[in-house]
């Protein structure tokens, strides 16, 4: 929870417990990994705190991706998991997200 930017950080009565007013679709999250054996926990991790973001498999440096994989809780329940969509490689998706799709071997 982005507790700097957060609208009832400087509340008193609101600001005690800030879990019970969070609601996941005010906040967008962009994570990058690269690992094949640590990308599943990220978006598990992400997808059971129901967070909403992107996950860019991808190098950092190269920007060279895999994957990418869109989180999603549509909801304004902060106990609702989130989804997990697996984007496709398109061209508007490179382009947005500003990578390099690797060939994929068959």
């Amino acid at each position: 929870m982005d507790h700097l930017n957060d609208k009832y950080s400087n509340d008193p009565i609101k600001g005690v417990l800030p879990v019970l007013f969070y609601d996941p679709r005010s906040y967008w999250y962009r994570v990058e990994e690269l690992s094949d054996r640590s990308i599943p926990f990220l978006i598990f991790n992400m997808a059971i705190r129901g967070m909403n973001g992107v996950v860019v498999q991808c190098n950092s440096l190269s920007r060279e991706a895999k994957d990418v994989y869109f989180i999603r809780n549509d909801t304004n329940d902060f106990f609702a998991f989130s989804d997990v969509i697996k984007m496709p490689h398109t061209e508007e998706l490179k382009n947005e997200l500003q990578i390099e799709w690797i060939p994929m071997v068959k």
